[in-house]
């Protein structure tokens, strides 16, 4: 063959003190045969498939250039224009040249002139040799090898776990240089000096260690010790903590410390372990009480409550009695001495609670033969069906706005409701929040769920949900909407609840479908992404413009600058009571969203964002606990099957749960009444063979609950029935 027959080579010696000699193919082209060695000024190449070099120039340069985290060789060589090659590249390089690498932990480096070096695959060493099998193409424009820097290893511990909320600290150990530690936790970003980090809270901590070479991670769960929570305070006075003198029946309930020791003070030096504190209301001013908890050699930090005890707005010199009451009336009369012939309000209370306010105003002959002025005093009040419920009610009557009770209050009822009344259908939920627009996107995955209907004889209900594109489905046992909009547009949907006499009632509202790569939604948010679990991303988000209307919350990690991975969608439609006493609208403002497999397998920060918004979830940026359970082991785990018992039903006080089936996994509890509103929610990190759980709701009404028992991959819900 003529294959050299335009070669034209020359080497050029530089007087500069580095040395470079160069090798350059004409416009004929140097052909190279399959599998045939060519070395050019000291590079190798042997092509997989016939190599033709045109009008290339091969020059080779002693100076080291920056490559995989280090310096490269003294051997440095570079193709121009770039070539495209498959095959075995190798360089020679002598003791003299590896400027500080190890020679037999070279590896062959390339650059494509765009991106930076990488590593060759499949790089061998021999001796003062150098050489990389590239079975796929790559584009060679730079070629020259280097011992690349390692990414550090990490293990990370702590000294807890917490007692009495003393700190922890976290202590990371590594290997390799270590350019930066980043610690993060349940609540995000953990402030660090160096490999070590002082927290005061439970939950998995994880810090990631870097350097030019990568980076690797580790975990450590910090768990807690001996603790005591805050008790909590509660009046049975509704509305408000505000009473007028002499108001029947007030008591208050101290709770959240089950297993530990109880302790109270009240005014005038009054103390107490009890749970039930019977207040005194006959004299005027302001009532404060406190309570601590103590577990082991833990004191909680006191639970307060404040009680206002105010003037009467009325005065006179008033009379009367309580003559009568059964389960169909509460029968009295009031007078006032100075105003003889003046009838007055009277307010009927359950307790210190105000149920109705009635005229005195029927004619007692009896009266006007005692000389009750003009004897029309007296007043009849018809039970309600809301005290027909088999508890004991605690009947008084109290002349309007003023300290005068009835004398002979109060009278203890207990009614159940006679006859059969009609059925009714199901009650829309209150606040009627899924009126209000549900939005998703085009190629987002979605899910929302839908808020109860309630029935006035708690009857089970089923549901049904239509005109739904079709590329999403709705569950009617859970009430979830779920799957990814393939088409944009305004989809009127019908919420229909039907009961077990086949009564029905329903409502109606719009999900909007914006399209991809819409951002166009704006206001005045506020929220934050509170809990990133492996089982789920819980928080809350609103609009202070649009106290009530719920909005959707959009996940997504973002490794670099525009490279967007948005892993989900959820409506913020659960109700919280904390957010309703914040001042956060109606309180219908938080989301639970299930954490899907593909994000488990991921080391990602995860972001939550008001989607179509430019607002970012406070605390995002946060990873999930690592290692969530593998897809492998989630499968594994499903073939036993979640038991779910309650130890009696109906109940009192307490909800008892027995779980079987959980093992070893995540356990999630939630409690919910009838309006979808959460009563408890507690999470266990790692289930026993057989779990038990109670749940107080002595401060619950009567009527139905909901218990959810979940694992990541099945769940229960029972019916729990207050009488």
């Amino acid at each position: 063959m003529n294959s050299y027959r335009y070669l034209l080579i020359f080497l050029c010696l530089l007087v500069t003190g580095t040395v470079m000699a160069q090798f350059k193919a004409g416009s004929p082209g140097f052909y190279i045969a399959d599998g045939t060695q060519v070395a050019i000024l000291g590079l190798t190449l042997q092509p997989s498939g016939s190599l033709t070099l045109t009008n290339t120039r091969v020059s080779r340069d002693n100076t080291p250039v920056p490559a995989l985290g280090g310096n490269s060789v003294e051997r440095v060589f570079t193709l121009t224009p770039a070539v495209s090659f498959s095959g075995t590249v190798g360089l020679e390089v002598r003791n003299g040249q590896l400027n500080g690498n190890i020679a037999k932990s070279l590896v062959v480096a390339v650059n494509n002139g765009v991106s930076g070096f990488v590593a060759a695959p499949n790089s061998v060493t021999a001796t003062n040799y150098v050489s990389a099998n590239l079975t796929s193409p790559m584009t060679l424009s730079l070629v020259t090898a280097v011992t690349p820097t390692l990414a550090p290893t990490v293990t990370l511990s702590n000294n807890g776990p917490i007692n009495c909320g003393a700190a922890v600290t976290l202590t990371a150990s590594t290997t390799g240089t270590v350019d930066s530690y980043t610690f993060t936790g349940p609540s995000g970003t953990v402030a660090s000096v160096a490999n070590s980090a002082t927290v005061t809270e439970t939950g998995t901590y994880t810090v990631t260690v870097s350097n030019s070479g990568g980076s690797n991670f580790a975990t450590t769960t910090v768990a807690q010790g001996s603790s005591a929570s805050v008790p909590v305070l509660t009046f049975n006075t509704s509305p408000g903590t505000e009473v007028i003198q002499n108001t029947p029946g007030v008591s208050l309930s101290i709770t959240t410390c089950s297993g530990g020791t109880l302790k109270w003070s009240g005014p005038n030096s009054t103390t107490g372990t009890t749970t039930s504190v019977s207040v005194p209301t006959s004299a005027v001013g302001t009532l404060v009480y406190s309570a601590t908890c103590t577990v082991g050699g833990c004191v909680s930090s006191p639970g307060t409550a404040t009680l206002t005890v105010t003037p009467p707005l009325q005065t006179g010199s008033f009379d009367g009695f309580i003559y009568g009451a059964d389960c169909s009336t509460f029968r009295g009369w009031t007078w006032d001495r100075n105003k003889p012939n003046t009838a007055f309000n009277v307010e009927i209370m359950d307790g210190p609670v105000i149920i109705a306010t009635i005229l005195a105003g029927d004619l007692k002959q009896d009266l006007v033969t005692a000389g009750k002025g003009n004897g029309k005093h007296a007043f009849s009040f018809p039970i309600p069906l809301s005290l027909k419920d088999g508890l004991q009610h605690s009947l008084s009557a109290r002349v309007q706005g003023s300290s005068f009770i009835l004398k002979d209050s109060p009278k203890a009822l207990i009614c159940t409701g006679g006859g059969s009344p009609p059925n009714q259908p199901p009650s829309p939920p209150t606040p009627t929040v899924i009126i209000s627009p549900i939005a998703a996107k085009v190629g987002v995955p979605f899910s929302a769920t839908l808020v109860a209907f309630t029935d006035p004889e708690n009857d089970p209900l089923t549901y049904e949900l239509t005109t739904l594109p079709s590329d999403l489905s709705f569950n009617s046992t859970s009430r979830v909407i779920s799957g990814t909009p393939t088409v944009a547009g305004s989809f009127p949907l019908t919420y229909k609840a039907t009961d077990s006499h086949l009564a029905s009632n329903s409502v109606g509202f719009t999900l909007t479908i914006s399209p991809e790569s819409t951002t166009t939604v704006t206001g005045e948010f506020e929220g934050f992404l509170d809990k990133v679990e492996c089982a789920s991303l819980r928080g809350w988000v609103w609009d202070r413009k649009k106290p009530n209307t719920p909005l959707t919350v959009e996940f997504y990690s973002e490794p670099s600058p525009g490279n967007v991975t948005v892993w989900g969608s959820t409506v913020a439609n659960i109700y919280r009571s904390d957010l309703k006493a914040a001042g956060k609208g109606d309180g219908v403002h938080a989301y639970d969203f299930a954490v899907p497999p593909a994000l488990k397998a991921s080391y990602a920060l995860i972001y939550a964002r008001v989607q179509g918004s430019t607002y970012v979830l406070k605390t995002s940026g946060r990873l999930l606990p690592q290692p969530c359970l593998s897809p492998g082991r989630l499968s594994a785990e499903t073939k036993s099957e979640l038991k779910v018992k309650l130890i009696g039903n109906p109940v009192s006080d307490v909800v008892e749960v027995e779980v079987k089936g959980a093992e070893g996994r995540q356990l999630r509890f939630a409690l919910t009444d009838s309006q979808g509103r959460v009563v408890h929610e507690r999470q266990l990190e790692k289930a026993g063979v057989t779990e038990r759980q109670k749940f107080g709701i002595s401060f619950q009404p009567s009527g139905l609950l909901l218990l959810r028992v979940s694992t990541t991959d099945q769940s229960q819900t029972l019916k729990v029935l207050k009488p």
